[in-house]
């Protein structure tokens, strides 16, 4: 009889114990994530069509947990809104890879390299905000892919970043 009722308490009273990777889907879940730069770098080229706008993007990502986590993947959208108008910009990805230490916080870098065309299709609100310092926000749309005990977790990301100062 006593062991027919251990399962059943187990179940209603839950035991952290039997399922390992409950812990590190939490601590998954408790990561924080901070789009804290943007860096515009226009490559001219000629004729104009061979030209690139170069966005540099850094990303803080805080492991507050006690456990070391991996993302397989990092990667999205980024957006700008300026003008009351949304452009999006295109797809980055991180580096692969990320090792998250526990209690750590790191920075992990990527470039987007936009064509002419899609410069030119958000040339208004890029010139605003990138190069006369215009108001304007940034904003990144991840999802990440954590080693949760050889398994994938996926976790849908946001983070925005102001820039510019309001025009006058």
């Amino acid at each position: 009889m006593r062991r027919a009722c251990l399962p059943a308490l187990l179940l209603l009273t839950g035991c952290a114990s039997l399922d390992p990777a409950a812990a590190y889907r939490q601590a998954a879940r408790s990561l924080s994530f901070q789009l804290q730069a943007v860096h515009p770098r226009l490559e001219l080229a000629l004729p104009v069509e061979r030209s690139t706008l170069v966005l540099g993007l850094d990303l803080g990502i805080r492991n507050p947990s006690a456990l070391r986590l991996a993302a397989r993947s990092l990667g999205g959208a980024i957006h700008l809104q300026s003008g009351g108008e949304g452009f999006p910009l295109g797809q980055i990805r991180f580096p692969a890879g990320v090792d998250l230490e526990a209690g750590s916080t790191r920075t992990v870098r990527a470039e987007l390299r936009l064509p002419y065309a899609d410069v030119r299709r958000a040339w208004k609100a890029l010139e605003a905000v990138a190069l006369r310092g215009a108001a304007g926000t940034w904003s990144l749309e991840v999802r990440a892919t954590l080693d949760v005990l050889g398994l994938p977790l996926d976790l849908p990301l946001r983070s925005s970043l102001r820039s510019g100062s309001p025009a006058p």
